[in-house]
């Protein structure tokens, strides 16, 4: 059953379940967007040539498919059957609206926790070399620093390579002090950009605005915060 032809040719001969076939062109010209059901231009129905309005009049079709009736039902929050059809229930749509705009709203701002996130996992500049951002490690570091003797010395692993071996630098207390808070100062720097980009939206949400088309941009290393739309 691949043709206009075909389909003339059992209605025609009145071969048993031709109906049934001609019913499933109704059922199959269905296809969900964007949360709604619509009739999709390339279902088989239209490609063989018929309009919807022959198929019914042919098999004495009128009312709801199942494929509708099924979509309808799923949907006992939205619609309501009222005299024979299907209504979208009264205040629905601006419902729906407010709870797509604050959907969107934490989407964001979960999406800019994973960014500020990543940037957390990056490394730091401190005295002309790149360093780990190991917050937990540089502050166990520097809370035994008051324990240790003043000419303490550490071999510390840079995040520097010559090839595939890691960079190692001599710290004092003075030194392993200082890169801590440079470790501390990049850290806050990162958290505060993404704070910056949840304020933006959230001062977009609280106007009305939709900010689901918000791209969250966060540069690695410069001072950039900011947001375009797509």
């Amino acid at each position: 059953m691949h043709t206009r032809y075909d389909f003339e040719y059992i209605r025609n001969n009145k071969i048993e379940g031709w109906e049934q076939e001609w019913l499933g062109l109704l059922e199959g010209r269905f296809v969900t967007d964007g949360g709604e059901l619509i009739e999709d231009p390339n279902a088989p129905i239209f490609r063989i040539g018929f309009t919807v309005a022959e198929v019914q009049d042919d098999i004495g079709f009128s009312g709801y498919t199942n494929r509708e009736i099924e979509w309808y039902t799923s949907q006992p929050d939205r619609f309501d059957f009222i005299d024979d059809r299907w209504q979208q229930k009264e205040g629905w749509e601006e419902q729906h609206e407010a709870e797509s705009k604050l959907t969107a709203l934490e989407q964001k701002l979960t999406e800019v926790d994973r960014v500020v996130a990543f940037l957390q996992s990056g490394t730091f500049e401190y005295d002309g070399h790149q360093y780990y951002l190991d917050r937990d490690y540089i502050s166990d570091q520097i809370v035994a620093l008051p324990l240790l003797p003043e000419t303490y010395t550490r071999q510390w692993k840079t995040a520097d390579k010559i090839g595939v071996d890691n960079v190692y630098v001599t710290l004092d207390k003075a030194g392993i002090t200082a890169m801590g808070m440079a470790c501390f100062e990049r850290l806050n720097y990162n958290w505060e950009r993404g704070d910056l980009i949840k304020k933006q939206l959230k001062a977009m949400y609280a106007q009305g605005e939709d900010v689901s088309s918000f791209v969250v941009h966060i540069e690695a290393e410069s001072v950039e915060v900011s947001g375009r739309f797509l």
